[in-house]
This record gives structure tokens, C-alpha cells and sequence, in this order.
């Protein structure tokens, strides 16, 4: 009994340990130059955590990473990933103390009511306690003493998706654990959603301004021939798809590789695979 007493201590304290960094992270994102996106934040500290989690994890994952169910891990991963793009986007927006609380606090209540309607088990006493108690702190913030919401209602519910999609990946979270240990779980869950972002940042900025993170940094974007915007369609299919799936050729594929990069060197500066989407580099 004196193990389990201790073993449950130790777990509340893990508990209230991640709770205080987690409550950290709106505060850092405050101290950041103020003309830096929220989406730029969540993006970077998934990065973060992916590395971290490599290098703790890497031996293990060789081991056990097969074992993972993975219609469990891209649910996690894309909860994972939600939860950072709002909780970043809405602590902005309905502020610190607000938006942090809400997303906090509302974890557990999603987590409760996920449970009796997915497992149709009933969450414990405690729990109804806890909740009410977070829906009555959480309404005090909203309200600041008014009779209604003095927070923007966008940043509100964004704080409430990211507690909603935190609820789902601990649930999913939990399934997998099981099966590999948290460390193993946690590489592939965090990796996995640090590429999603990734492809999703990455998608908004073609589409947005033709330019990939690496275009952006160095200054240049595609556009058409004729110099106007560049379709994300005709960036994606046309200019990169089409040109992968013929270098997949046996020799000749190697062959046009070979001749698409090479084709930079001409005067026009158009590479193969500019020439078949009808798109030109250019400086920003």
C-alpha cells in the first residue's frame, strides 16, 4: 500500500510539474518579437520537442517503434498539432492568464466527458468537483467582472479546441504508451505532427506568396512566365509531382534529373520542371 501511496505522489507531482511548465509557455511566446507568428511558435517548439525526444529515444525506437498502432499515432499527432497551432494562436489573442487557463482547465473536462461517452465509464467524484471548479474560475476570467465576455470569443474558443484536442491525445496517448513506452510514443507522435505543421506551413506560404520556408529565407518566390501568382495546384502537381514521378524511370529518370538541374544554367534560368509548370524563380 506504502508503494502505491508513493507511486501515486510521485505521478501527482509529474502531473503539477508538466501543468507549471506547460502554464510557462504563453509567457514565453509574450517575450517573443511581437511581429512573430503564433502558427511560427507552435511550429518551432514541436521542432524542439522532436529533437529532444530523438535523442532520448532514438535506441528504443529501433526496438519498439514497430510495435506502434499507427491509426493511434496520426490521430495523436494531429491532435498534438492542433492543440499547438490554437493554444499559441488563442493565448494571443484572449491573452496570458486567460488563454492558458482555459486551455488548462479544460483538458480534463473534455477528457471526462470523452471518457463517459466513448468508454461509457462514468468519470469519478473528484472529477465533477475538479470541473466545476474549472468552469466556474474559467467563467470568473472570462467575465473580469462583467455581466459578459470581455475576451475576444475567437481566442476563447480557440483556447478551448487546444484543451479539446489535448483531451484526445492523452486518451490515444494512453493506448500507446502500452505498447512501446512513453519516450518511444512520444518521438513518433511529436515527429509525426512536426511534419504535419510543417506541410501545412509550408502549403499556406506556396499558396500565400509562392515560396517555400527555404524560399522565404533566401528571398525568392515563383510566379508564372508573365509574373503573376503562381496557383498552389500548378506548384505542387505541375512543377514538382510531375517531374518525381518521371525521374522514378530506370536510367532515364537519372538521365532527366541530371537535365533538369543543369538547365539553371542557362540564360533564362528555367529549370525543367519551370518550363512544364510555366513558373520562373524571381527575388521577392
Amino acid at each position: 500500500m506504502a508503494g502505491m501511496n508513493t507511486a501515486s505522489l510521485r505521478s501527482i507531482a509529474m502531473v503539477l510539474l508538466a501543468a507549471m511548465l506547460w502554464g510557462t509557455t504563453g509567457t514565453a511566446q509574450s517575450l517573443a518579437p511581437a511581429g512573430l507568428s503564433p502558427y511560427w511558435v507552435g511550429a518551432l517548439r514541436l521542432a524542439v520537442a522532436s529533437a529532444f525526444f530523438a535523442v532520448l529515444a532514438w535506441p528504443a525506437w529501433r526496438r519498439h517503434g514497430a510495435r506502434l498502432h499507427r491509426g493511434s499515432v496520426l490521430l495523436a499527432a494531429a491532435c498534438v498539432a492542433v492543440y499547438n497551432l490554437s493554444f499559441f494562436a488563442g493565448v494571443k489573442s484572449a491573452g496570458v492568464a486567460l488563454g492558458t487557463a482555459l486551455a488548462i482547465g479544460s483538458g480534463p473536462i473534455w477528457a471526462g466527458l470523452l471518457q463517459a461517452v466513448l468508454l461509457r465509464r462514468l468519470p469519478a467524484p473528484a472529477w465533477w468537483l475538479g470541473t466545476l471548479l474549472g468552469v466556474a474560475g474559467g467563467a470568473a476570467m472570462a467575465l473580469d467582472g462583467g455581466a459578459s465576455v470581455r475576451a475576444p470569443l475567437f481566442g476563447v474558443a480557440l483556447c478551448l479546441l487546444a484543451g479539446l484536442a489535448y483531451a484526445v491525445y492523452a486518451l490515444a496517448n494512453k493506448r500507446l504508451v502500452a505498447q512501446a513506452g512513453p519516450a518511444v510514443v512520444n518521438l513518433a507522435v511529436f515527429g509525426l505532427a512536426g511534419l504535419l505543421i510543417w506541410g501545412g506551413v509550408t502549403a499556406y506560404l506556396v499558396h500565400k506568396n509562392g515560396q517555400t520556408l527555404g524560399k522565404k529565407i533566401l528571398g525568392i518566390k515563383v510566379v508564372r512566365t508573365d509574373g503573376s501568382r503562381a496557383s498552389l495546384g500548378r506548384i505542387f502537381w505541375l512543377r514538382n509531382v510531375i517531374v518525381v514521378l518521371l525521374s522514378m524511370i530506370p536510367i532515364a529518370g537519372m538521365i532527366l534529373s541530371l537535365v533538369d538541374s543543369l538547365l539553371i544554367f542557362r540564360e533564362s534560368r528555367q529549370c525543367l520542371h519551370d518550363q512544364i509548370a510555366g513558373t520562373i524563380v524571381v527575388k521577392a
